[in-house]
């Protein structure tokens, strides 16, 4: 990899040491008694349908949600470090002082015509541009892996990632 984008690269290093940490601690929770979790199923159907029901019986410890939420974040500034190392390829490069080049991550059409989006992708080469935009979440099949870093990385700035979905 070239010396332009090592930071990148050492970044995605650090977010694959974060996955695995979260691979190896949400592995030794889950073996833990009493099991994290369980389901019912009811003795008669409803409607002629059968709905099991999942059960939360032990909440993850929040070190988990860290771990995700450091991993995502890694992932994250990797995207925006290579988007400014290609800023300096093309025409206008940024100066050093300049924080708005980064990698957008927009959800529709109206979030990557913004002027934010735009002031991200300005001093980016046009081809730059069009793969940037060909990867945008809802330019993609599902799943919309990007559209998932973009919100954990937004939300854990404020919030423990299980927080994020009421266990804490």
């Amino acid at each position: 990899m070239s010396n332009e984008l090592r930071g990148a690269e050492v970044r995605l290093e650090r977010a694959m040491e974060h996955i695995d940490a979260l691979k190896h601690e949400a592995r030794m929770f889950m073996m833990e008694l009493p099991q994290a979790y369980g389901w019912a199923i009811p003795d008669k159907p409803i409607d002629g349908e059968y709905i099991l029901r999942a059960q939360i019986k032990r909440l993850p410890p929040m070190r988990l949600g860290i771990l995700a939420a450091d991993s995502v974040h890694n992932l994250r500034a990797a995207l925006d470090m290579i988007a400014w190392e290609l800023a300096f390829k093309g025409g206008n490069p940024p100066p050093d002082d300049d924080r708005s080049v980064g990698f957008p991550i927009c959800s529709n059409e109206d979030a990557w015509k913004s002027h934010h989006a735009q002031r991200m992708i300005d001093r980016l080469d046009p081809e730059v541009v069009k793969v940037i935009y060909a990867f945008q979440p809802y330019n993609r099949p599902p799943p919309p892996y990007l559209d998932l870093i973009q919100a954990i990385d937004n939300w854990s700035k404020h919030k423990a990632v299980p927080g994020l979905l009421g266990f804490y």
